[in-house]
């Protein structure tokens, strides 16, 4: 398993120094690498996205994955978001 693992990565490599887009590139990297990325915004653009994204007719895994974003931001310590969250309905 390994050894298919670093050939993707290694592959990957290749395509992104071939100018590949990276979000290409990634559809060739074995299901069990694991990948993290920072996504970073402000608040009014995370609340365009959930107005958005947590409407019924969004993709379920695109719900799930900005309700779980939704909670991260609530349950930042102390808060800081609390009334303006509240204001716009969540």
């Amino acid at each position: 398993i390994n050894k298919h693992v670093d050939s993707g990565a290694s592959l990957y490599k290749e395509l992104c120094d071939a100018g590949v887009a990276k979000e290409q590139a990634r559809s060739i990297l074995p299901f069990l690498l694991v990948t993290q990325f920072v996504w970073t915004g402000s608040l009014l653009a995370y609340l365009h996205l959930w107005s958005l994204r947590l409407k019924p007719d969004a993709q379920q895994e695109t719900r799930e994955v900005a309700s779980e974003m939704l909670k991260i931001v609530k349950e930042l310590p102390n808060e800081p978001f609390k009334y303006s969250l509240e204001a716009f309905g969540y």
